[in-house]
């Protein structure tokens, strides 16, 4: 009896869907999946200035870029991956094969021809590095617009808007309205969805319209068969230990830890968001903000007690003036 071969695992993981996807929220938590399971794992989040594909330090200049020379520099950052890619930790990039390839080239009126063999050429480069792509699916684009209003407001919606009205794609279409970009983000579905069956990658699509994410999760990990998906909870102990006032030893600023029946949360200076802390090594204080590329690293006292914390961020524009935190005397 011939024993098939195991399916090597992989070196590069993709996760791709449209902005508001869900994607950085996706790619973090396979991230500390893995990293929980033993491997020797990075993410590259979309907006970090040393992601290997993208550079997006210079996102507003993307709808601008010539299409010869983004066509040059992306082949050229994908073949670097693909050289480089059996050296260092397995590599999680989020947005790299069809968010950005298909949004900016839509964006230049380049044909859908042209747009489907540039995603097919990237998938042949990295086919050494036996990747899998986790596309996350939003079946209507008006309800994913309608959805992405609420949660990321007014001013990014005017943001995209604004971007999207300096390319040739509006210029062609004369159209200054928001509906613009609803239609923008119709076309580049039909156009992902059309390329994707033709994938030669091991892949999946999650339907997220529903938010059920950690039904999600789990599906991503069983797929993935890389482990066991382990839940992110802390006892109540745990929980209580974090919570409080703390200021900022550089300028004296003021940020809040606070706590709910499973979660930690951390509020910001100038902010009303309350942002997740995952734990991903809870046992040596090690957490992350959810979503975003900031490590939370908590030292205890004796008491078991937080007695300083510090964060570390690696998104330029995300940039913190105060790094270390201590707690406010009470």
């Amino acid at each position: 009896m011939t024993v098939p071969a195991k399916t090597p695992e992989p070196r590069l993981i993709l996760v791709d869907g449209f902005a508001g996807s869900g994607k950085s929220t996706t790619a973090q938590r396979l991230w500390i999946h893995l990293k929980n399971n033993g491997y020797d794992a990075v993410w590259f989040h979309e907006h970090e200035p040393t992601h290997p594909i993208f550079h997006f330090s210079e996102m507003d200049e993307l709808p601008r870029l010539r299409c010869e020379s983004f066509l040059e520099q992306i082949v050229a950052n994908w073949e670097a991956v693909a050289r480089n890619g059996d050296a260092g930790p397995l590599r999680i990039l989020e947005g790299s094969l069809i968010q950005m390839p298909v949004g900016v080239l839509l964006s230049q009126n380049v044909s859908t021809r042209r747009i489907r063999a540039l995603v097919l050429k990237i998938s042949d480069l990295v086919k050494g590095l036996y990747p899998t792509v986790i596309y996350l699916r939003h079946p209507d684009a008006r309800a994913w617009f309608l959805r992405n209003t609420q949660n990321r407001g007014e001013a990014w919606i005017n943001r995209m808007t604004e971007l999207l009205f300096q390319t040739p794609y509006s210029k062609l279409r004369a159209v200054r309205e928001v509906s613009l970009l609803i239609e923008f983000y119709r076309e580049q579905q039909v156009i992902v969805e059309s390329v994707f069956p033709e994938l030669r990658l091991r892949k999946t699509t999650i339907d997220v319209d529903s938010n059920q994410w950690e039904a999600f999760y789990r599906k991503m990990a069983a797929f993935l068969k890389m482990g066991r998906l382990k839940p992110l909870k802390l006892t109540q102990s745990q929980l209580l230990r974090h919570v409080g006032r703390f200021r900022g030893e550089t300028t004296g600023s003021e940020c809040r830890i606070t706590a709910d029946a499973k979660s930690l949360y951390i509020h910001l200076p100038n902010s009303d968001a309350a942002i997740l802390l995952l734990p991903v090594c809870s046992m040596a204080g090690e957490f992350c903000l959810q979503a975003l590329p900031i490590a939370t690293h908590f030292e205890y006292d004796s008491a078991e007690r937080v007695s300083r914390f510090a964060l570390d961020t690696r998104v330029s524009d995300r940039r913190l003036t105060d790094v270390v935190w201590s707690p406010v005397p009470t």
